[in-house]
């Protein structure tokens, strides 16, 4: 990790500005690594701009995460930076960080194309892209590990990695957690948990509609809310979908997938299994992730019929 650090201090001191982006569809992973990693800059480099863009999120306290920069261009040459993604097509606010002088790539996710970055570093193994940073950012003793840095970190991969229940958090996972909290010198509870994980009535009854929306078939649950539902319920094709994981502990459930409609005949959708490997069939309807947690996009409501057949498929072959 130390060279990898080394070689991403290379790109910063080469630029006085610096860009780092997030996957559109903002979670608590990217945006945590996404802040922390401009704290950490700002800490350790004097006189960087860094800027944080994509759209401002919907779904974790204002007071915890930090609205976006709103900037379409820059005249500079800069250094562009992505978190938690690593296709170009898939960054928020794409149009901005294709003009970086040279991008980097820091990500968990898996790939079927090579990265098109200058630079880049992927451990698909890591249950979240702010566990794959912050051991980056953990390997330098002599660099500023601040309260801020930390935190942003500690909540991306409480987020991402289930509160530590999926299968891909290991040693490691508590290790980096255990150095962010006594370098960064925060509380968990009282500087994250109760400010950024906490739930609002109003998600409780979304929780609660999208329950009644959910069909249970010989080990897999899922739900399709079309437009006019998500009218209904006023909310996004996102906010349906990433509700996801509030499913994923019950027994019965083995496979779960949460489908909402985007636009006319398209609808985006989220995998979730404790244990089978939804991958492939993610991939063949164009979409991908983890082992256990996957995403696909643009299914027509025809193809959404298909994916339910592969999925049945993967869990009467388990």
């Amino acid at each position: 990790m130390k060279k990898v650090l080394k070689d991403i201090i290379k790109y910063i001191k080469n630029y006085d500005t610096i860009v780092i982006a997030r996957h559109e569809n903002s979670d608590l992973d990217c945006l945590g690594a996404q802040y922390g990693l401009k704290a950490w800059i700002e800490a350790n480099f004097e006189g960087k701009r860094v800027y944080c863009i994509g759209e401002d999120h919907n779904y974790y306290s204002k007071s915890f995460v930090p609205k976006s920069d709103k900037i379409s261009d820059i005249e500079e040459d800069f250094l562009g930076i992505c978190v938690d993604v690593n296709t170009i097509d898939r960054i928020d606010n794409k149009e901005l960080f294709i003009k970086a002088t040279e991008k980097i790539c820091i990500d968990h996710h898996r790939y079927s194309v090579e990265p098109d970055f200058d630079y880049y570093y992927i451990d698909f193994t890591s249950p979240a892209c702010c566990e794959v940073l912050g051991e980056i950012l953990l390997s330098s003793k002599s660099k500023k590990i601040t309260k801020d840095v930390a935190k942003y970190l500690y909540s991306g991969i409480v987020s991402d990695s289930g509160d530590f229940y999926y299968e891909s958090v290991d040693s490691n996972t508590f290790d980096v957690v255990s150095k962010l909290i006594k370098r960064g010198e925060f509380n968990p509870f009282n500087d994250v948990n109760i400010v950024a994980r906490q739930r609002s009535f109003e998600e409780l009854k979304l929780i609660g509609a999208l329950i009644n929306e959910i069909v249970y078939e010989g080990g897999l649950a899922y739900y399709i809310v079309n437009l006019e539902k998500l009218k209904e319920l006023g909310v996004t094709a996102h906010a349906a979908t990433e509700k996801i994981n509030e499913f994923n502990r019950i027994q019965e459930f083995e496979i779960i997938a949460t489908i909402a409609e985007v636009s006319e005949n398209s609808y985006k959708c989220s995998l979730r299994s404790k244990t089978i490997n939804l991958v492939d069939v993610a991939t063949k309807f164009g979409g991908g992730g983890h082992k256990n947690a996957c995403g696909i996009r643009n299914l027509t409501l025809e193809k959404v019929g298909e994916l339910k057949e592969e999925l049945h498929k993967l869990i009467r072959n388990h």
